[in-house]
């Protein structure tokens, strides 16, 4: 045991937020992050020690001592993680017990992480979905299914809340009654992209927001490339729906295969661009991801648990024996999305139905291929015959 983990034992409501302000010095990585630590009893003692003392350590470059010193000088450690708490806003340091285990072994990781919300659970399998922002319909579709499989069955979906692939898979697990957290490219209390908002919201209630950027930071595109090492460290697998050739999706990809996790990509038509990036990391022998439901079992094979869908399979009746507001249902559904409060306007579903019980029956009319759960709580009629 370190001494910086002995003084947040000892010292908890002390250090919390040094370790806090030690976070936020650009530049301090895990390298010299652990060379502070051979050095200094606590992050309080660093800041608490003058320029010319540091410089004669030559642990700091000068970069990372200006960065320490506009740190030291702006910021009020109590103060500022007073206002955190107050902002519902958590931070969590590598020497927590409650740092996701997940992120440790992994190279350059975060020294601290703010949160809304909550942090993934450790006991639980967790599944990173990403891909195209500009997604086709064919990943729009598969991205619901994906993210509502692993949503339906327990498993935590972990992307980064961009629109298209990211946030339509998050949605759908959100919808199947999930939980799925969000890793940003800026402070936790920015919305980015401002269209997620009520995914945002959604988030902080199934699940959670992450960052390793303190709040106010804006997102910058260097700060998402960073981040994606963090997405697929908090993941058990990594599922990609569409990607270009060159994209920055693969970054994520390039994380995961560095941090050992295993890559399951969804195959397209040779003609799509936006599968260019799949097919190939198919060919470099990635896992085909064909099957959301299987993916869901293997995923809770490995764990020991038992899938979702097969105690719901154990328990429904046989697929052509559907009741009678189903099959209301099916009739009036569209091959176009549509969201299920559009079909109270049939006079014949709103005399056995209300808006709640449509959603319900609708997601199990999902499940088993009835209907494509679309995200953000919209449905379509599949081709699926019966």
């Amino acid at each position: 045991m370190g001494k910086f983990k002995d003084c947040l034992i000892y010292e908890r409501e002390t250090m919390l937020p040094y370790f806090c302000m030690l976070s936020m010095v650009q530049n301090i990585g895990n390298v010299t992050y652990d060379k502070l630590c051979e050095h200094f009893d606590s992050p309080k003692e660093i800041f608490e020690t003058n320029e010319p003392q540091l410089n004669s350590l030559g642990i700091l470059s000068k970069g990372q001592m200006d960065a320490l010193i506009k740190t030291k000088m702006s910021i009020n450690p109590e103060r500022y993680y007073e206002e955190l708490t107050k902002q519902g806003i958590g931070f969590v340091c590598v020497e927590d017990d409650t740092y996701p285990s997940r992120l440790l072994d992994i190279p350059s990781r975060p020294i601290g992480l703010f949160y809304c919300g909550s942090l993934p659970d450790e006991n639980i399998p967790t599944a990173g979905v990403i891909g195209a922002r500009e997604c086709s319909f064919y990943g729009e579709e598969a991205a619901g299914l994906i993210g509502g499989s692993l949503g339906y069955n327990g498993i935590q979906v972990i992307s980064g809340m961009a629109r298209g692939i990211d946030s339509l898979s998050q949605l759908a697990a959100l919808d199947a009654g999930g939980r799925s957290f969000a890793v940003l490219g800026g402070g936790v209390d920015i919305c980015y992209p401002r269209e997620s908002r009520r995914l945002y919201d959604r988030l902080k209630e199934q699940g959670g927001i992450i960052s390793e950027y303190a709040p106010g930071v804006a997102p910058l595109r260097t700060f998402f490339i960073r981040r994606n090492r963090i997405i697929s460290g908090l993941s058990d697998v990594l599922c990609v729906v569409e990607a270009k050739k060159k994209s920055g999706t693969l970054t994520t990809v390039d994380c995961a295969l560095e941090q050992g996790r295993d890559v399951f990509c969804v195959p397209g038509r040779i003609t799509d661009k936006t599968s260019a990036g799949c097919n190939e990391l198919i060919r470099q022998g990635a896992e085909i991801l064909s099957d959301p439901e299987q993916l869901s079992k293997d995923i809770l094979k490995r764990w020991g648990l038992k899938p979702m869908s097969d105690a719901h399979s154990a328990t429904s009746e046989p697929a052509s024996k559907l009741n009678y507001i189903e099959k209301l249902i099916l009739a009036r559904a569209s091959t176009d999305s549509f969201v299920p409060d559009e079909l109270l306007e049939y006079p014949e579903i709103r005399e056995y139905s209300n808006a709640f019980e449509l959603l319900t029956v609708c997601t199990m009319l999902s499940y088993d291929g009835y209907l494509i759960n679309m995200g953000g709580g919209r449905f379509r009629k599949s081709v699926k015959q019966h």
